[in-house]
């Protein structure tokens, strides 16, 4: 899978937690965020589809999340 994310905001993010953070936590969580992502926009798209639009609104994206988790 293609790297779509820069390490650099996930390495800020876990910082947040007050713990020392390595180069590859913050790698890890940018490949699982990649993943859950397409997971995400794929469910979307069918929920978009469902209501016969070409076009993925907010809408779409917070339904899919409902129905995944």
């Amino acid at each position: 899978m293609a790297e779509i994310f820069a390490n650099a905001p996930f390495k800020r993010l876990l910082k947040g937690t007050g713990r020392r953070v390595g180069n590859d936590a913050a790698e890890g969580l940018a490949e699982v965020t990649e993943e859950i992502g397409f997971i995400l926009v794929e469910e979307a798209s069918k929920i978009a589809a469902e209501h016969k639009r070409k076009t993925i609104r907010k809408e779409d994206i917070i339904e899919a999340k409902r129905k995944l988790w």
